[in-house]
């Protein structure tokens, strides 16, 4: 177990300064058989409530079955994007919720931003 874990050290150390795919949080790293198993423990969940949940369980099957249909490349890709779009919703509600609240990171990000826009970004000084 020493060795597993010394080897793993020097695996990262010379990994040029990149992330490798399993720790970059911007890619996603779940296969299709993970994407899956979470169906199922949503649809065990669900089904002890049936006929509360009939729709929500007869619809996340149909996605079930579409994706067992796909190749893993697909549901990577379709997965990674519906990902993405979910922290940039994410991202949005906590920069509102933090501007209503009146917090100073807040109005700075917004300034910032707003700087950007109108002004452009020079980084050639």
């Amino acid at each position: 177990m020493n060795r597993a874990k010394s080897a793993q050290k020097v695996k990262m150390k010379n990994y040029s300064g990149r992330l490798p795919e399993q720790l970059d949080p911007d890619k996603i790293v779940m296969t299709k058989k993970d994407i899956l198993e979470i169906i199922d423990l949503i649809l065990q969940q669900w089904n002890q409530n049936f006929g509360a949940n009939w729709k929500f369980i007869l619809g996340l099957r149909g996605i079930k079955a579409g994706i067992m249909l796909q190749p893993e490349s697909v549901v990577r890709k379709i997965w990674t994007a519906l990902l993405g779009f979910i922290n940039q919703i994410l991202y949005e509600f906590t920069i509102r919720d933090a501007v209503k609240q009146d917090e100073a990171w807040a109005k700075a990000l917004s300034k910032v931003k707003q700087k950007i826009k109108t002004e452009g970004l020079d980084i050639t000084e």
